[in-house]
């Protein structure tokens, strides 16, 4: 039945196919965007000195931001920033006035007179400060801003010690005569970051590495269209009535379907896996590794039980063809939109996360994720196990039961 079944093979196989490679290359740009973001900031530096200077320097060689100077520096240089700023041009803009390093330079110079044996009570009574102006998108949410401050801070900091050094070592080089062209070491104390278990890749997926195993639950799980179909053909023809004459369970007449349409499953993910690995580097886009692939064949028969049970749930209690095509797709394609198959989980705000987790095409993706992003033995994929087989088990259950009330 299902090899005559023309457009229920298209639904398994060719739309799966035709959904990844569109998705994957829609969507590309944006997941690079999200892998390599950085912050957008226009710079204006009225100080021309080492300040100004050393800051550009500063960001420019950190990895979060992404620097354009502001070239005019007359009176409306700033309004034209914060413009840009408030239109999204810019995430962020950042003004250092004139004269900030002397300034800094002051208070350092009046630090180091008051350190010094011919010191006066009332030497260097006035307090100087350079005063650094941050101006962001009102769009940037307010962990964003500490963040980035607190970025800018640091370097700030990094600025005035090696000013402070460079102050105090020709302070000292006029007491004992000895040059010293050094600069203070910054990186004295470093921090040393590594993963934790058996994570070897970033939480965050790329393109392929969503899409392919996304669009592979969805296809899976809109076997709903042909399996439903075959149900509903085979009430019409009379085949249940004459299966009820039959000694052994209808049970073992479901189990049969689930089979069947479990090891379609495993083909569609070995297809469209098989695709990820070696067709999409053809087309500039990330490639999926099978490393793991035994475990992914292994966690998909789980998949495949799941969507063939709800799939003779459906058939089930639909009344004729087109009341089950209908339930059927629409149910499949809104727990898709809730289980992260068209926007990705972590994307969502904190409510759709959490409403995200009764959908079983999120277990399937979650397990799947596991495979790929954290290289997971197949022991630690138990939580989705349990919960697509007990899905499975509930909707086996209500079938076998709605089928024995029906009018025989």
């Amino acid at each position: 039945m299902l090899f005559r079944d023309k457009m229920g093979l298209a639904f398994l196989v060719v739309m799966p196919i035709a959904l990844v490679l569109l998705m994957t290359l829609l969507q590309d740009s944006t997941f690079k965007a999200l892998e390599n973001e950085k912050i957008d900031v226009i710079l204006v530096n009225f100080d021309q000195d080492i300040l100004g200077e050393a800051m550009i320097t500063a960001l420019d060689s950190a990895e979060i931001f992404n620097v354009s100077v502001c070239q005019t520096k007359d009176s409306t240089a700033v309004n034209r920033a914060k413009k840009l700023v408030n239109e999204g041009s810019f995430k962020m803009g950042i003004v250092i006035p004139t004269g900030a390093t002397k300034q800094i330079r002051k208070v350092i110079s009046g630090e180091i007179k008051k350190q010094t044996p011919m010191a006066q009570s009332n030497s260097i009574s006035k307090e100087y400060k350079a005063n650094i102006q941050l101006f962001f998108d009102p769009i940037i949410k307010a962990s964003f801003k500490q963040a980035v401050s607190g970025a800018i801070r640091e370097i700030m900091a990094q600025i005035q010690t090696q000013m402070v050094f460079k102050s105090y070592t020709k302070a000292l080089e006029r007491i004992t005569g000895k040059p010293n062209d050094s600069d203070f070491p910054l990186k004295t104390l470093e921090i040393h970051e590594e993963v934790s278990g058996s994570v070897l890749q970033s939480d965050l997926p790329n393109s392929s590495q969503h899409n392919v195993p996304a669009w592979t639950v969805f296809a899976i799980f809109f076997m709903v269209i042909p399996l439903t179909g075959q149900i509903i053909s085979e009430r019409n023809e009379g085949t249940l009535e004459r299966l009820r004459t039959f000694p052994t369970p209808i049970f073992i007449h479901f189990s049969a379907k689930i089979l069947v349409y479990t090891f379609v499953a495993i083909l569609q993910v070995f297809l469209l896996f098989a695709m990820g690995c070696w067709l999409m580097p053809y087309m500039d886009l990330p490639k999926i590794e099978m490393i793991y692939f035994g475990r992914i064949l292994w966690f998909t028969v789980f998949v495949g039980l799941a969507a063939s049970s709800y799939a003779i749930t459906v058939g089930i209690l639909s009344k004729s063809a087109h009341q089950a095509a209908i339930f059927g797709s629409i149910s499949v394609v809104i727990l898709a939109a809730i289980g992260g198959i068209w926007v990705p989980v972590y994307i969502m705000n904190d409510t759709m996360q959490n409403i995200s987790l009764i959908s079983p095409l999120n277990w399937a993706l979650s397990g799947y994720y596991k495979v790929l992003l954290h290289q997971s033995p197949w022991f630690d994929l138990w939580p989705e196990i349990l919960l697509l087989s007990l899905f499975s088990g509930i909707n086996l259950v209500l079938a076998v039961h709605f089928f024995r009330r029906q009018k025989r």
